[in-house]
């Protein structure tokens, strides 16, 4: 979705037009994250994971391009004859700097509650303490945070890929222990009952996963219609019917908007 709403707005805006109307998909996800900062439990998953994502693709993306193209950055060719689409692969490969401070103010943060970055805190004996009892957390804006630290997350790991190692059998390797992991978080999604905790942890398990079909069309060996919505109409309405009914059947079951549990002052952090 978010690779065809890209290639609809760069190649059918194009132009000063498609930063215009980048900079408002992008205020729109804003409000949405505002909007679900006073939601039920999976409402406010819902519109973080959708504020998050259009932030991503309306700021970060669109900021990247138009300072590649004032530049003068060149795409960045991943194999012989093969270049990501846009100018701003190469803009983005330079700002992993900027990704890990965010990752490590987050890692530093002792109401972090996430798994991995708190597994990381223990092997590197950096923890900063339990999380305070009773806190709790804005669902809606970690949601959103998470969602935009990792695609661009996805996105630094594999540009670095392509440079270190191009395109050849060691490309393949890193790429099918990528698969094994995949699979095994997606095999933990498959465990988890708790509605609300199951979508907050499938979202960047969706993203993690998407990977393995992602990587394959960059090289031709998949039919990549998401960067040719156009070309492939009904396979893109499909997709864009799909993705609408499941937002809308999360944010509008019944226990969607019921109020996130009282007994603790939520956390700003």
């Amino acid at each position: 979705m978010g690779t065809a709403l890209w290639s609809l707005n760069h190649y059918q805006g194009g132009g000063a037009l498609q930063y215009w109307l980048a900079a408002i998909w992008g205020g729109l996800g804003i409000a949405l994250v505002a909007l679900g900062l006073r939601a039920g439990e999976m409402r406010a998953g819902v519109l973080g994971f959708l504020g998050g994502w259009m932030v991503w693709g309306g700021w970060f993306q669109f900021g990247f391009q138009l300072f590649a193209e004032q530049l003068a950055v060149p795409p960045l060719e991943i194999a012989p004859g093969v270049a990501l689409p846009g100018a701003n692969g190469l803009l983005l490969a330079s700002a992993p700097a900027l990704l890990a401070v965010l990752l490590l103010y987050g890692m530093l943060n002792r109401e972090t509650r996430c798994a991995f970055m708190r597994f990381v805190m223990r092997q590197g004996r950096l923890s900063p303490g339990q999380p305070t009892p009773g806190l709790r957390r804005n669902v809606a804006r970690v949601v959103a945070m998470e969602t935009l630290v990792i695609i661009w997350a996805l996105n630094v790991l594999w540009l670095l890929v392509y440079w270190a190692v191009g395109f050849g059998a060691l490309l393949w390797v890193i790429f099918a222990v990528y698969a094994v992991w995949a699979l095994y978080l997606v095999g933990r999604q498959l465990r988890i009952t708790r509605p609300a905790y199951a979508l907050r942890y499938g979202i960047p398990v969706g993203l993690i996963a998407w990977i393995l079909i992602e990587l394959p069309a960059q090289f031709g060996l998949l039919p990549a219609f998401w960067q040719r919505p156009l070309e492939w109409p009904f396979a893109s309405l499909v997709v864009l019917a799909t993705f609408l009914v499941s937002i809308g059947l999360l944010v509008w079951r019944p226990s969607a908007s019921h109020p996130v549990a009282s007994g603790g002052v939520q956390a700003s952090g």
